[in-house]
Parts: structure tokens; sequence; C-alpha cells
């Protein structure tokens, strides 16, 4: 895998060029702070990397899909392979991944990374989400055609983080292509998000405790990349609890981002994409390493759902 060796220096991009600056955090709202900002890199470095996005390479992966990602950390051939051939974003890869530039992020965004968690047990685990240790940056390559709905949701309990960096081929999709985050209505209390959560799902929906469980993810269904019709009935009862907020344009070059905590739902609706284009984006993400215990519970509801799909058979 290429690293930041690789990069000529001054050349393409380096940590310091994709450094966000202290204006973002001027854009909190009262739930959650997201942001975003335009002209994220120099216009040179804008052009090698849409010239450089791997159209051949998504093509080929998402065949008759609606969307499909280009996971740098998978570490797989075709990924070694495409790094090995683009100095643009092997160099955009290793910046983003630099301990420096994930040094200088924490503690640009650190007040809001606590927020995360509820404040009786802020100062136990705020100190892990602030040790860079703690945390691994991923990068991967978004790929996505009209029709595809990512609906609203928060992301997953394990994110920290999250960037979306625009690279349209064309214009002509900016108000069609972006991201529309929801707000609470008033009166909403965080206990409603059981509703929507993955809390709410298997055998963690009887635990009482939920006010405490801190970032879970908030999802009011799963991925539509095959065309089905939506849960109708699951979505009114979200728009009940929630209204939209701000829409961020699908502009070039516009990095957009939040911070992760329960409220951040956002949503990515192609319905009126323009036929024959496709949604490019790159996807940054700096995420908690998970704990062993966070590994077994999973695995453990996972095993207990598979006996009880048995047992129900056996009827």
């Amino acid at each position: 895998m290429p690293n930041a060796s690789d990069a000529t220096s001054g050349t393409i991009v380096s940590h310091r060029d994709v450094l966000l600056p202290r204006t973002v955090l001027e854009r909190r709202n009262p739930y959650y702070l997201h942001f975003w900002v335009d002209d994220f890199v120099a216009p040179h470095h804008d052009l090698q990397l849409r010239a450089e996005y791997p159209m051949e390479l998504l093509q080929s992966r998402i065949g008759d899909r609606l969307s499909t990602n280009l996971n740098f950390h998978d570490q797989s051939k075709e990924v070694s392979e495409f790094l090995s051939k683009s100095p643009a974003w092997c160099a955009y890869y290793a910046a983003f991944t630099s301990p420096q530039w994930l040094t200088t992020t924490v503690e640009l965004f650190k007040s809001e990374l606590v927020r995360r968690y509820p404040r009786v047990i802020r100062p136990l685990l705020g100190r892990r989400v602030l040790n860079v240790e703690n945390l691994e940056v991923t990068v991967a390559l978004s790929y996505s055609r009209r029709g595809f709905l990512l609906s609203p949701h928060s992301d997953d309990k394990f994110k920290v983080l999250t960037l979306i960096h625009y690279l349209p081929e064309d214009i002509g999709a900016e108000t069609t292509g972006g991201t529309t985050f929801y707000l609470p209505k008033p009166g909403t209390k965080r206990r409603s998000l059981r509703l929507f959560s993955e809390w709410s799902r298997g055998l963690r929906r009887y635990l009482p405790f939920f006010w405490l469980v801190p970032a879970v993810e908030m999802s009011l269904v799963r991925r539509y990349e095959d065309g089905e019709a939506p849960d109708e009935r699951q979505r009114r009862d979200f728009d009940k609890s929630f209204m939209q907020g701000n829409y961020v344009e699908y502009r070039s070059n516009r990095m957009s981002g939040f911070v992760k905590n329960d409220w951040t739902l956002h949503e990515v609706d192609l319905s009126d994409f323009p036929t024959g284009q496709f949604r490019r984006a790159a996807l940054v993400n700096v995420r908690l390493r998970p704990t062993r215990w966070s590994r077994v519970i999973p695995k453990l509801e996972s095993q207990l759902s598979r006996l009880k799909r048995q047992l129900t058979g056996l009827r």
C-alpha cells in the first residue's frame, strides 16, 4: 500500500492542505455541529483528484446496482493497484491518515467530540474519544446513480467525525445530489430516538437505561439500493418527530461534514438526480476503534436471533 513518503511535496495534496478551518465551529445548531467548506482543496489539487477518479473501476463494481464504495482501508489488490497508479489519490489518502492531520483535527473539535456522551458519563468516555490512539481514519470513494436512497440515519456508533468531499463529474446536479440534515421538532425527546435506533431492534430494545447509551446508530430504514419502495409507515412516524434542517448542495470541491452524535440524522435521495450522471464523493471518517466488548455484543445478538429463527421454523 503506498504511503505518505510517495507524495511529492507541493505538487500534490499534503495533510496541511486538508486541515479544516476554525470557522466550521461557528455552524453549530442546538443539537449538533455540521458544516461545509467551499473550495476545500486548491484548484490544481481538485483537478488532479477529479481527473484520477477511478471511473472504470467503479463502473465495473457498480454493475446493475445503484451505489458502490471503494474502501481504501480494505487493502485489496484492486485498491493497491489503483493507488499505485494515482499519485493524487495516494497523497489524499496519506494526508487524511497522517498522525498530524488526526491530532490537529481532534484538537479542533475536542469540545464537540465529548458532547456525544451524556453529561453523567462524559468525564469517563470523553477521555477515550480524545485519545488519538483510540481513533482511526478511513477513506472511501462513493459512486451512486439516480434512484439511490440512503434514508435518514445518524451513521454507525463508531463514527466520530464524518466528512463528505463532493467531486462532481459535471455541473447541473447541485440541488439533487446533496445531503439533507434533519432536526427534531419542538417537544421531541431523546427517548423518542429509540424508535429509529439500532437499539430498537433485537434484544437491546428492552434495556431500561436507553437514555444513558451514547451515540448509537439512528436509522429510519436500511439503504434502498435495489429500487424497493420505502417503508411509508415508518417514514410517517419519523416525520412526526423530525423536520428538515439544512440541505448541503452537491457543489464541486465542497467539503461537508458533521460531528456524529445521536441527533445527526441525514439523508441522500437521488430520485431526481440527472440520468446518466453519477454522484461522486470522497468519504473520510474518523472512527473509534472497536473494543473487545463492542464486538462481543453484536455476535451474541446475531447468534440468539439465528436460534430464535430456527426455533420458530420448527413450530
